[in-house]
């Protein structure tokens, strides 16, 4: 793969549409299932602060918030938005 200090971008391999996500998850070892909590978690800010400390923070494991996007205002990070206020930066 070229370094990117080449001036290069690394290549894009799509995922292929047969991927066996279980089989790709349980056949590798440091591989594992990311915890999902519901976004209405965030209707009592401590609970959320305190799960986000501990398994986040301190624990340094991932979380993915489902529904977060119902808690946003629609505006917020949509890609019209995107493009108009990042389109021109480079990745």
């Amino acid at each position: 793969m070229p370094s990117l200090k080449e001036g290069r971008a690394a290549t894009f391999e799509p995922i292929p549409p047969n991927l066996n996500v279980t089989e790709l998850v349980d056949g590798t070892e440091n591989f594992r299932y990311v915890d999902r909590l519901p976004a209405s978690l965030l209707d009592d800010p401590e609970r959320f602060e305190s799960i986000v400390r501990n398994w986040v923070i301190i624990g340094g494991e991932p979380l993915v918030i489902e529904g977060l996007q119902h808690k946003l205002a629609p505006w917020l990070y949509n890609p019209a938005w995107l493009e108009q206020n990042l389109g021109e930066q480079g990745i």
